[in-house]
């Protein structure tokens, strides 16, 4: 039998003790990195959507909130319809005369104008269902699960912002068609769906979808900022109305201010509601609105504005 020599025998110890030599490396180290690149590999941006809208789909406060939102649009729109036949009463009767006549295509931009703006509160409700997709997760603590889940935080949270958008735009469309289809049935009733123009029909249908997306994409930029239901949606409602409010006051103190008028012109609230009016700017300097182009850069700067810092934070904080 050949005699082993020292080489042969380090050899054969290193291949047989455990933890040491080829094999071991091959059992403890190989196997956890090929796990770790399998994860990574079966991780991908449509599966992280999918439990996405999953979760959103098994929140109750998501159907709660929507179907509130249709019965506010289908009533707040029955109650617009009311205030036409009032007014066109008012216009019939002995003090008829006295006010100026409007044509057909006027009346129907009216009914439009009017008849959606159930919408806007609408898209409050929405907003809460966007706030309460991601801060639900921050209050529950469930967010930790996620993050196992999905390890990358920007692919989660550009996962959850699609998923919000995706259920507003669902959403939104039942709602803005809903809107529109009792406010044509009323206008062939009262004989001006003839003048109605299909240009802005179709605008009003599009922008008012597009504003509840926007306002629910806002609302979820706010959630994921702040990680509080209540705080978030007290900073939707300040952005929609009470800035608004604010700088009507400051206007009249400061006798229409230049600055004032230009945060006026730029803020939330009057870009949203720029977006959605049929008429165009008159330049007066009264009339605040801009086009539907510059109001939708507006607005897609204002959700930069809050969902780029937003993340950001999300990246560097604790969860």
């Amino acid at each position: 039998m050949t005699p082993q020599t020292t080489a042969d025998r380090l050899n054969t110890s290193s291949m047989d003790s455990p933890g040491t030599g080829p094999g071991a490396v091959a059992a403890t180290g190989s196997p956890a990195a090929s796990a770790t690149s399998s994860v990574e590999g079966r991780l991908s941006f449509p599966r992280a959507l999918r439990a996405e809208l999953m979760k959103i789909r098994v929140l109750r406060s998501s159907w709660w909130l929507s179907g509130i939102a249709l019965v506010l649009v289908v009533g707040f729109t029955g109650l617009a319809l009311l205030s036409y036949n009032a007014m066109r009463s008012v216009q019939q009767g002995p003090s008829g005369a006295q006010m100026p006549e409007q044509s057909d295509a006027e009346l129907m931009r009216q009914l439009l104008t009017s008849g959606t703006g159930g919408l806007t509160f609408a898209g409050i409700l929405l907003g809460c269902v966007g706030i309460i997709a991601i801060s639900s997760e921050f209050g529950t603590g469930s967010i930790r699960s996620s993050m196992s889940a999905v390890p990358g935080r920007g692919l989660f949270a550009a996962a959850k912002l699609t998923a919000v958008a995706i259920t507003a735009a669902v959403v939104g469309a039942v709602l803005v068609v809903a809107s529109t289809a009792i406010i044509l049935a009323f206008a062939a009733g009262e004989g001006l769906l003839g003048a109605a123009d299909t240009g802005e029909i179709m605008q009003s249908v599009l922008t008012n979808w597009l504003s509840m997306i926007v306002v629910t994409l806002l609302a979820c930029g706010l959630g994921l900022l702040l990680r509080s239901t209540a705080g978030a949606i007290v900073t939707l409602t300040m952005f929609l109305f009470v800035v608004q409010i604010a700088l009507g006051i400051l206007s009249g103190m400061t006798q229409n201010a230049e600055f004032v008028q230009f945060l006026s012109t730029w803020e939330f609230g009057n870009l949203l509601t720029s977006l959605t009016q049929l008429s165009e700017p008159t330049g007066e300097d009264y009339d605040l609105s801009v086009t539907t182009g510059t109001a939708i850069l507006g607005l897609l700067a204002w959700l930069a504005a809050v969902i780029v810092p937003a993340a950001m934070l999300f990246q560097k904080r604790d969860v």
